[in-house]
């Protein structure tokens, strides 16, 4: 089953639904999905193709989350086109953690390194945790800023845990995301 089609039964059913549980009869209930189809997304047993991504992912103690998972975080549910899986490695999120995401430049200023760091700071004060991306720049001083404050942060890749994009994320001072540290 492909993306189009797990976003089409998510919005129909709520991201909850997991739609392997669902019969044909509620399959079909579904605008575009025929008997055939419902039935092939119920004879579906060709999960050994996902389960080596599974044995890989947990030999490198990354966890899989998908949207159906109650791990799977509440609010990104709520966006549009949330992912449908989410590679995890460091401590899960908590079903009622405070969050907060700060993004910027690439190229930020003196005066904009000043302000998120500060901004950052008063964030963990009060006890939030952090999330952002991993990009250089603004994304990058507000983990390390967290990270110096003893907090909470989450970076949030849009590439898989064992391809980090660009280059060399490692050499920010941040602990190295694949050796199971807070970071998903």
């Amino acid at each position: 089953m492909g993306r189009q089609r797990t976003r089409q039964l998510m919005a129909h059913f709520g991201p909850e639904v997991n739609p392997f549980d669902l019969s044909v009869k509620e399959l079909c209930l579904v605008k575009g999905i025929s008997k055939d189809i419902a039935r092939s997304i119920k004879s579906y047993s060709r999960f050994e193709l996902g389960e080596a991504e599974v044995e890989a992912a947990c030999r490198k103690n990354i966890t899989l989350i998908t949207c159906w998972n109650k791990h799977y975080p509440v609010l990104l549910k709520k966006i549009y086109d949330p992912p449908i899986l989410l590679y995890c490695t460091g401590q899960p999120l908590q079903a009622r953690e405070d969050t907060i995401a700060i993004v910027g430049t690439r190229r930020y200023t003196a005066y904009g390194k000043s302000v998120t760091q500060s901004i950052t700071r008063d964030l963990n004060l009060a006890g939030l945790t952090v999330v952002s991306g991993l990009a250089r720049g603004i994304d990058t001083i507000a983990h390390q800023e967290t990270v110096r404050n003893g907090c909470r942060t989450i970076a949030v890749l849009g590439t898989g845990l064992d391809i980090l994009y660009p280059p060399g994320k490692q050499a920010v001072g941040l602990p190295d995301l694949r050796a199971g540290n807070n970071y998903h």
